[in-house]
């Protein structure tokens, strides 16, 4: 590693390196403070120490693991909510009278509120029988939020704006908190991945959930991201993103439908 880097030259090469790693675009005050807590907790003086340590990808997940936000709760963002509920889940159910099965995908899942979500409202939004094949695949970067939602246990403020109803229903009591019950953990499937690497491939979902991740990738990440969502999605599927995202200045084939103020992307066909 070559010595006498300016600070701002070694940061700015940090950012390169994070955002070829993870596609994250964070504010250089913040990528700042963090490079200085990782250099602490590694006993390193300079940048140019830590750049040397960022040629591992342990290193890299570790650096990209302290900047993510990861606010996250459960029925989240009604209108979201209201949207699968009114227009996704009936359109599935009628899309899916034969085989019976509904796929979704939860896309940076964090600690695992948003697909248990998911899960509870396609199970109580589909037909009353009890043949239907509901699965939720779960992905995040992070290990350390996927080991609090691969557990699904949660603290009872956390539960505060589900109805009480689909929490008797779907959780069990544990002390001071709730657990997800059996049947609702066995819907949801947790796997660790990154969504800017070229090798992740999931397909044939029916829906999926891209919320509050887009804003932390630059322009080019969010291109390649949307490219690789919308292959994921079956034709007729449809994609949700966060409420301060947008897809319509970027080029993509999914075509943007309005309901009630809420955006949905549904692949052609």
């Amino acid at each position: 590693m070559k010595g006498g880097d300016h600070p701002g030259e070694a940061l700015a090469r940090i950012e390169r390196r994070l955002g070829a790693h993870a596609g994250l675009k964070m504010p250089a005050w913040l990528v700042s403070s963090r490079v200085s807590d990782r250099m602490q907790a590694l006993g390193l003086a300079t940048m140019e120490q830590y750049l040397d340590a960022l040629e591992s990808r342990g290193e890299l997940d570790a650096l990209a693991e302290s900047l993510r936000v990861g606010e996250t709760s459960f029925f989240r963002h009604k209108g979201h909510m209201g949207a699968l509920r009114r227009l996704v889940a009936p359109d599935l159910a009628a899309r899916h009278a034969d085989d019976k099965r509904v796929r979704a995908w939860s896309a940076g899942c964090a600690s695992g509120e948003e697909p248990y979500t998911l899960a509870m409202l396609l199970a109580e939004a589909m037909p009353p029988e009890r043949s239907w094949r509901l699965e939720v695949l779960a992905t995040d970067i992070s290990e350390e939020a996927l080991a609090v939602a691969r557990q699904g246990c949660y603290r009872a403020e956390a539960l505060r704006s589900l109805p009480a109803a689909l929490r008797d229903r779907w959780f069990e009591r544990t002390g001071d908190g709730w657990r997800v019950n059996d049947e609702l953990g066995r819907i949801v499937r947790f796997e660790r991945r990154n969504l800017n690497e070229d090798h992740v491939r999931v397909r044939a979902m029916d829906v999926i959930l891209c919320r509050n991740v887009l804003i932390y990738f630059d322009d080019a990440t969010v291109s390649q991201v949307v490219a690789r969502l919308s292959a994921a999605l079956v034709p007729g599927g449809v994609l949700l993103v966060g409420v301060s995202e947008s897809l319509l200045r970027f080029s993509t084939e999914l075509r943007c439908e309005s309901r009630r103020g809420v955006f949905v992307y549904r692949r052609p066909g």
